[in-house]
């Protein structure tokens, strides 16, 4: 990481107001202060800390897609009684790998549980070990993804076009 001087000073700044706030960490942001203020650019990764990389923009996006189609395939259930598509292993959305697919399953938990934005998925949080898959699950809904764009991206599925899409 590269700061420069105006940053650093910015950071300083910072760090010498929560060192008030939170009293109780004087001494770690005491230290920061010092890397700051001395430029010791080899120790900036402690300001970081656990700082995540930035989400690529189609990763994101095929999160929300894959979420999208699974919206459709909900609407479709609360309207139909398809037991095909209920007690489908891939009838809902059962979420990525953590091991493998970290950054999918992250944003998929953000996006239902701290933005609410996917809330018919609350249901299935334990059925689906809080949508961890423990198998990777990219491919299969990459191919799901194709066949719902070979539809149009249509929103009023049929039971047909849902299982066409879950079962290839």
């Amino acid at each position: 990481m590269e700061l420069t001087r105006f940053q650093r000073i910015q950071l300083i700044n910072q760090y010498e107001i929560l060192k008030i706030v939170h009293a109780g960490e004087k001494d770690h942001y005491e230290r920061l202060i010092e890397i700051l203020f001395n430029g010791y650019a080899a120790m900036y990764f402690e300001i970081e800390g656990n700082l995540s990389d930035d989400m690529p923009d189609d990763e994101g996006q095929f999160v929300l897609d894959i979420l999208s189609l699974y919206r459709h395939i909900e609407g479709f259930k609360f309207h139909h009684a398809s037991n095909k598509i209920k007690e489908h292993p891939y009838g809902n959305f059962t979420g990525f790998d953590l091991n493998y697919e970290g950054n999918y399953y992250s944003f998929a938990k953000f996006l239902i549980d701290e933005n609410r934005s996917f809330t018919e998925q609350w249901q299935y949080r334990q059925k689906t070990d809080g949508f961890n898959t423990h198998w990777p699950i990219l491919d299969k809904y990459t191919i799901m993804l194709a066949r719902w764009d070979e539809l149009g991206r249509k929103h009023d599925l049929s039971e047909a076009d849902i299982l066409g899409i879950i079962n290839c």
